[in-house]
């Protein structure tokens, strides 16, 4: 659905642009994002969030076990959402020399198992994963091509480990006041 729908803004921009000449839209299109404000539940979270709050629930029950689905070695990329929004300012910014699609992204992935593991490491929980595989894994890597945005001079400023411990101490701060 997310990719139908990508696809759907871009012709429908790219129509406008070709029926209006008064207009001209362009579009961003980012990988996985993550951060501040994100949607944390157990049951609908997005997979960093939801890392975040499997992790912390351990560490605050003293468990010492955390289940992850799968076998945990598909690969995402993740980018903060701050950087996007830095993305879109240097956009605006530079708006006749941004191509009419590009990918928005950082350019590496990591596997979910990584992802867990560095996770866990910024709470200090030194527990260790269950594998479930009776769940679904999913599409084995979803990593964007850089190469427009790189030709349009634009790159990811926030580290991953930086952007996940923010959007912890987040977490940590809503968690507090009933997220």
């Amino acid at each position: 659905a997310y990719a139908i729908g990508k696809i759907f803004t871009q012709k429908l921009c790219s129509y406008i642009n070709k029926e209006y000449s008064d207009f001209s839209y362009k579009t961003l299109i980012p990988c996985n994002l993550f951060g501040k404000y994100d949607n944390f539940d157990l049951e609908t979270g997005h997979l960093l969030p939801n890392i975040i709050n499997k992790i912390h629930n351990a560490k605050l029950n003293k468990e010492n076990k955390v289940t992850i689905w799968g076998d945990g070695s598909v690969k995402r990329e993740f980018m903060y959402v701050n950087d996007l929004i830095d993305c879109i300012y240097y956009s605006i910014e530079n708006f006749s020399q941004m191509p009419e699609i590009m990918n928005v992204g950082v350019g590496k992935d990591c596997s979910v198992l990584d992802y867990y593991n560095i996770i866990a490491k910024s709470f200090e929980w030194e527990g260790s994963f269950n594998f479930d595989m009776t769940k679904p894994v999913g599409q084995k890597q979803k990593l964007v091509s850089l190469k427009k945005l790189n030709n349009f001079g634009w790159e990811s400023k926030i580290s991953l480990q930086n952007a996940i411990d923010e959007t912890i101490n987040y977490y940590i701060e809503s968690y507090k006041y009933g997220l």
